[in-house]
């Protein structure tokens, strides 16, 4: 025999006698009379995932006398996938109500929420109660594993989905911090529907803490809310912070983007008192172009486009009725050009007597850059429409 070989035979019998006579540091750590060196090296396994130890953890679990180790372990059989982590759950449940008695004492309903989270990830539902009991034991504080559990009991408990709803709409509008506001409203906006829109409305306007705010208008954007526009017009003006205020705008520029909504911003800045707001709101206005109105089809943008028009002419964007009326009647060419299928015409019409147009009104002061920004893109995105859909207009 090779000696190297023999050298590799001998490390693998002293290896597994080691681990069969016990003498593993890790097995040795599980069952060491030191807490500070259980502590380490349970969270040595849990780090590592090291699912061949789930046999020596589930052996030591009981051994520990402090609540919080038995959790520990408790968390890394959940952690490593043992298949008794149902069995060694509720036996963790049972024990938890003499969790006070020891030193350092726990909170018995507290561990019997933490533990009830290991039977969620197990698809046992059946200590949902725990989650109701301190939740209303509790009130107006929210326990973060209760509160965590809700959102689950919505998403995977149909029997309990009414309750756990009422309680995160409390929690939104009552719970002290900010942190569990904001979470409440998390799960509200995963797992129910726009049947809140009100309390996200509510919390929108009166929240104290401007990022339980900024989070309910992002949800009222994802709920399409109709009346969206006009409330962030109002809010504009009133939100104390100025964080919100710089993103309301962005939002009427960004997500809206029409004539008025430009106007609004434009006008906003211009009283604007804090100078960090009033120059990222200028620099938003700057970089501001039209959204293109994907509903829209080439007849829909140019029926818009004329009405827009008129509209910037109230505004001063564009300088005199010459301007306005000859817009006006080239975007009505345009589209009985389309309609009655002189595609040719048409692409002209958009070229010449539209876009290069336009560039020289911009440059003859008859348009203003906002006026430019409009009718520039719109003329582009009826282009582009009518290329891709009826004829090549290069």
């Amino acid at each position: 025999m090779q000696p190297k070989m023999f050298i590799v035979i001998i490390l693998i019998l002293l290896i597994n006698s080691r681990l069969l006579f016990g003498q593993d540091p890790l097995v040795e750590g599980l069952f060491d009379p030191s807490l500070s060196i259980r502590r380490e090296t349970i969270l040595t396994i849990i780090d590592q995932k090291l699912e061949e130890y789930v046999p020596y953890i589930e052996q030591a679990i009981f051994l520990q006398t402090e609540p919080f180790m038995i959790y520990t372990y408790l968390k890394a059989l959940d952690i490593l996938h043992s298949q008794n982590i149902v069995d060694f759950t509720f036996e963790f449940i049972t024990r938890a109500d003499d969790f006070d008695d020891v030193e350092p004492a726990e909170d018995p309903l507290e561990m019997k929420v933490k533990a009830t989270i290991f039977l969620f990830n197990a698809d046992n539902y059946s200590t949902s109660n725990y989650v109701f009991e301190i939740i209303s034991r509790d009130r107006p504080t929210v326990n973060p594993y209760a509160l965590t559990l809700l959102g689950r009991i919505m998403a995977e408990v149909p029997d309990y989905y009414e309750q756990a709803k009422s309680e995160l709409l409390y929690i939104m509008n009552n719970a002290p911090d900010e942190i569990s506001r904001f979470n409440a409203m998390f799960y509200l906006n995963e797992f129910s529907g726009t049947d809140v829109i009100s309390e996200f409305v509510d919390k929108f306007i009166n929240d104290p803490d401007m990022t339980v705010r900024s989070q309910a208008l992002d949800h009222l954007f994802n709920l399409n809310y109709l009346e969206l526009k006009s409330l962030l017009i109002q809010r504009l003006v009133q939100d104390p912070s100025e964080i919100m205020r710089a993103k309301i705008a962005d939002s009427l520029l960004v997500v809206y983007g029409e004539p008025s909504d430009l106007k609004t911003v434009i006008d906003y800045q211009r009283g604007e008192t804090d100078p960090d707001v009033k120059t990222w709101i200028q620099f938003a206005i700057n970089d501001f172009i039209p959204p293109k109105p994907d509903t829209l089809n080439w007849s829909g943008m140019i029926t818009k486009l004329i009405s827009y028009v008129s509209e910037m002419y109230s505004y001063q964007w564009i300088a005199n009725t010459q301007t306005r009326d000859y817009y006006v009647l080239t975007l009505n060419l345009l589209k009985r050009q389309i309609e009655t299928r002189k595609y040719k015409d048409a692409c002209s019409t958009i070229n010449i007597k539209l876009l290069a147009k336009i560039e020289q009104d911009l440059q003859n002061n008859k348009i203003t850059t906002e006026g430019y920004k409009f009718l520039h893109y719109y003329c582009l995105y009826i282009k582009e429409d009518f290329t891709h859909t009826l004829y090549p207009c290069p």
